[in-house]
This record gives structure tokens, C-alpha cells and sequence, in this order.
């Protein structure tokens, strides 16, 4: 699917949110999602997810989730919200005292995750 021209190249579209959740639920414990637009019997949002697995290979759950096309006559009725501007800090600790614990955690995994 492709929008109206090069400079309108966008899709409006509707679904129900309850099944976009229930499709990103699956993806909690993904190594990678892919959510692609499709229109094989209707349209849909096609997300793939890549979960993994006790073997060396890994499994892919894939949800079709319909979709309404919303006219370009209507897309005037909706309109981005605006969102305050936002600050985010992040305090570590000395950054002597997390090298020490990177250089201790680096051979027990390739990631840390906190």
C-alpha cells in the first residue's frame, strides 16, 4: 500500500486498540518485532514477532490485525496531540565504581539489562 502522492505519502488508519495490545503481549519477551502493513483478504497490520526459543533457532508468532483505511477527505478531523516538552536525566553512579561492575558482570553475559 502506498499513500495518495510522494507528498502525502501517509495512511490514516483505525483498529481497535484491544487487539493491537494483545498482539504487542506476545512481543514482551521478543528478540524483534516487524509490524507491516498488508492487504491480502482486507487490510491489516501484520506484527511478527521473533521469540526466542530453548534451540538454536527461534519462532515467529504473527498477528493480522484489521484495519479501517480512513479516507483522505477526513484526515482533517484528526490531528496530532501536542505534548509537552519533556526532560529526562539519568544519574549512575561514579563512573569508577560502574566499571568495576561492568568488568565483573562482562563474563557472565554479552548484555546486561537492568
Amino acid at each position: 500500500m502506498e499513500g495518495v502522492a510522494a507528498e502525502h505519502n501517509e495512511i490514516y488508519l483505525e483498529l481497535v486498540p484491544e487487539n493491537l495490545s494483545r498482539a504487542l503481549k506476545t512481543a514482551q519477551s521478543a528478540k524483534a518485532v516487524k509490524i507491516k502493513l498488508t492487504n491480502k483478504h482486507c487490510p491489516c497490520l501484520r506484527v511478527a514477532v521473533e521469540l526466542p526459543s530453548l534451540s538454536s533457532s527461534s519462532r515467529i508468532v504473527t498477528h493480522d490485525i484489521p484495519v479501517g483505511v480512513i479516507p483522505r477527505r477526513l484526515w482533517s478531523d484528526f490531528r496530532e496531540p501536542s505534548v509537552p516538552d519533556f526532560d529526562v536525566s539519568i544519574y549512575l553512579p561514579a563512573l569508577k565504581t560502574m566499571k568495576s561492575v561492568v568488568e565483573r558482570m562482562k563474563n557472565l553475559s554479552n548484555s546486561i539489562v537492568s
